[in-house]
This record gives structure tokens, sequence and C-alpha cells, in this order.
């Protein structure tokens, strides 16, 4: 959960306490170069994430691979799962990473409100 921008932005929407031990207890491994091996550094993220309701991954799984993804809720307004598109890293730039995240994003709000979530 910790190098995808779907289990990031999971991560973020759940109580802190319970992302960290989730975290604590699964470990931060090193899947690339660029993976995020730092607790401190990775809740730092999940803070950032809970304001823009976006999350990255810039090749922290898989080398090459860049992916944005999204919290989703339901009608009780609790986390019901996340979404998220990916692809090479050159093609993301290509298309532009905040015009696809405002896709991803707008995909999650109306995953969303079909839960029945009503945003506040």
């Amino acid at each position: 959960m910790h190098a995808t921008s779907a289990g990031k932005a999971m991560l973020a929407f759940i109580p802190e306490e319970e992302a960290r031990a989730i975290l604590v207890r699964k470990g931060l491994p090193r899947l690339t170069s660029t993976t995020i091996t730092s607790l401190k550094e990775l809740m730092g993220q999940l803070k950032e994430i809970r304001l823009i309701k976006i999350a990255h991954d810039f090749e922290e799984n898989e080398l090459g691979i860049y992916c944005i993804g999204t919290p989703v809720f339901n009608f009780t307004d609790k986390l019901a799962g996340g979404v998220s598109v990916s692809g090479p890293a050159n093609r993301m730039k290509e298309k532009g990473l905040e015009y696809l995240a405002s896709i991803v994003k707008k995909t999650g709000e109306d995953l969303s409100a079909r839960l029945g979530y009503v945003q506040r």
C-alpha cells in the first residue's frame, strides 16, 4: 500500500493510528529506488493526500510507471476503496499529470456519488 497511488489514497482516509499500525506491521520495503521507506515521510504524504484527495506513485512500485489515485467513499461517509490510473511515466507526463489527476479525482467523486456519498 505504501508504494501505490490507490494504496496511499486509501491509507490517507482511514484513522491515522490504523494506517500507522498497518505500515508498521507490513513494513515499508524498498521496491524501487524511489519507494518511500520512511514512516515519517509517508505519514506526511498521507496528510497532504487528505487535503487534495490525490495520491501519486512516481515509479515507487515499478520503474517506468506513474500512477495517480484517489479515494472512493460510500453513503456512510466511510472509505469504500480507491481508483487509480497507471501508465508509462513518459506517456503520463505527455498527457499532463495535473490533467490526469483531475480526471481521476472526478472519477472517484462520481463513483462515490453512485455509492450514496454526499460531499459536505
